[in-house]
Formats: C-alpha cells, structure tokens, sequence
C-alpha cells in the first residue's frame, strides 16, 4: 500500500487495482471505496507520509485548478479523471488559485450554493 517497500518501494497496490479495473476491467474483490482510508491508516501506522501527489490516494489526485482545465472537467469529468473519485474513497476538489479561471470560481461559488451574476 501506498508504494512503501524496501530502498525504492513496491508497486502500489492501490495503482495496481484501478489500473486492472479501469484498463483491464479486471474486478480485484477490494472494495476501492475504502482504498482512502486504508491509505491514511497505514500512512499513520508505518509512519511514512504518503505523497500528496500519489496517484490514487494522494491530496492532488483529484485536485484541479488551472483555467481550460477545470473548464474542461466541469463539462465532462473523464477529460482528466479515469473514474469517478469517489470510487477510491477520494472528493473532488476545484482550488481557487493564480491559475483559475471563470469556471473554478463559478464551480466553487456552486459548491458552496451561493448565486452569482455574469458580469
């Protein structure tokens, strides 16, 4: 889990059982809702941070903030997610940031449900 493994690391498991679901259509028999959680309990048990960009189970995964991008992802999530994050157990989350565009910040005005004009 999580890539920890002697000098390099191993192979992540977590990559390994969505790289087989998603590619291959191979179902593994993990429950990949969980994949989260058991990454954030052996991040706390082994001591080893996971890497916030760690596919999968990492902070960034599905954190997205450039303009064309989020507009992008807003209209049709596949563009830049595989699956939906919620399937390992992750949310998506828009950043509001120097790289923003409109959508990022209508999207995050919408997360919050609060109505703004077009000006």
């Amino acid at each position: 889990m999580n890539g920890i493994g002697e000098r390099s690391g191993n192979a992540s498991l977590e990559q390994l059982i969505m790289s087989l679901r998603c590619l291959y259509n191979i179902d593994s028999g993990y429950k990949t809702e969980n994949l989260k959680k058991i990454s954030e309990y052996v991040e706390k048990a082994s001591k080893i941070k996971v890497l916030q960009m760690l596919p999968v189970v990492g902070e960034n995964a599905f954190r997205h903030e450039s303009g064309i991008h989020v507009d992008g992802l807003l209209k049709f999530p596949f563009t830049y997610q595989t699956y939906p994050p919620e399937m390992v157990g992750q949310k998506m989350k828009l950043i509001v940031g120097k790289m923003s565009g409109k959508s990022a910040i209508k999207g995050k005005l919408d997360e919050y449900k609060i109505k703004a004009g077009e000006t």
